[in-house]
């Protein structure tokens, strides 16, 4: 058993080795290796009825699908990526468990409704932990060349930290959201948990 000083000093020790939080709280990694990248490649592909991503290396997905060679944009990470055609209601990725939290870094972002295919307006949004959020619009160029396309990178700054969840408010081309496929692709981030 500890004695009180030595617990004491341990208890100091692990409150300066634990990175903090915005609100002060003392947030310990979750996961090996931390950061994560999700490339949806070890999930099964089914056509009909599609495969929902569900709860996938920590982060829940809500209305995204596995999908698989899409032929005209090349994944990041063959063979699969996730895809979401349903334009009704926000597209959202959250934690899994309460008191968890993310660090978004970067993620790889294509529209896919046909060829060719005008700019692609993604309007995303980040929930924090303590209360409020952050926003980000992301131009997917349009596709009007005959050559392979590939996947947009987007890396993502300090802001984007201590996250519940990230939504995809709003994809849209030509001012619709019909028949426009969102997909992502290596999504790369630090998952916490805070006390």
């Amino acid at each position: 058993m500890l004695s009180v000083p030595a617990l004491t000093l341990l208890l100091v020790s692990f409150a300066f080795a634990a990175p903090q939080a915005e609100g002060g709280e003392i947030c310990a990694p979750i996961g090996w290796p931390n950061p994560w990248t999700a490339d949806y490649d070890d999930l099964p592909f089914t056509e009909l009825p599609p495969t929902p991503v569900g709860t996938y290396r920590g982060l829940t997905y809500d209305l995204f699908y596995v999908n698989t060679d899409e032929n005209l944009i090349a994944e990041v990470s063959p063979p699969n990526h996730a895809i979401s055609f349903d334009c009704t209601k926000p597209r959202t990725i959250s934690v899994e468990n309460p008191g968890e939290s993310f660090d978004l870094q970067s993620l790889y972002v294509a529209c896919s409704s046909g060829f060719p295919q005008d700019d692609c307006h993604i309007k995303l949004r980040g929930i924090k932990k303590r209360g409020g959020h952050v926003e980000r619009k992301i131009i997917y160029p349009k596709l009007e060349n005959p050559t392979p396309f590939k996947m947009l990178k987007v890396d993502f700054g300090g802001g984007w930290k201590d996250l519940t969840s990230l939504d995809f408010t709003s994809v849209e081309i030509d001012g619709t959201c019909n028949y426009t496929g969102l997909m992502i692709d290596s999504l790369t981030y630090k998952k916490k948990k805070c006390i």
